[in-house]
């Protein structure tokens, strides 16, 4: 009985903080092609158009602290540097090179996070700005 508590548990959590956090932020092409953010319901991020080879890395919010954090497993010693950038440039809230995490401020309002120099918009954000009269 404990364990199916448990379980329900976690599939409430993930409903709440899937929806917290919008499913697709997009980084619109420019000096590079569209590259693409895809948060899953299940806690899995996905990298598509670039960083592929990040994947998969995982995503957890904390509605208590306003604290999105992404963990990227398989980020190597030279990308750190990026990430390190973002952090002096104030992009993001903190850096764990040891575990692999990037923490941003989350919340309702935030519409853009920048990863390793990149700056995602949430798709949701992107749609509106489209449907908006000259």
């Amino acid at each position: 009985m404990r364990i199916l508590e448990l379980l329900v548990g976690l599939l409430v959590g993930a409903a709440t903080c899937s929806a917290q956090i919008p499913g697709n932020w997009t980084y619109a092409a420019g000096e590079f092609p569209a590259m693409h953010l895809i948060f899953r319901p299940d806690g899995r991020l996905t990298f598509a158009g670039g960083f592929e080879y990040w994947n998969p890395a995982q995503w957890q919010y904390d509605s208590a602290v306003g604290e999105l954090r992404i963990t990227i497993p398989k980020l190597s010693a030279k990308d750190t540097g990026t990430l390190q950038e973002d952090l002096r440039q104030g992009f993001i809230k903190r850096f764990d090179p040891r575990a692999k995490t990037v923490t941003y401020e989350y919340s309702d309002s935030t519409f853009t996070l920048t990863l390793a120099g990149f700056v995602y918009v949430r798709d949701s954000v992107q749609a509106s700005n489209r449907n908006r009269a000259p």
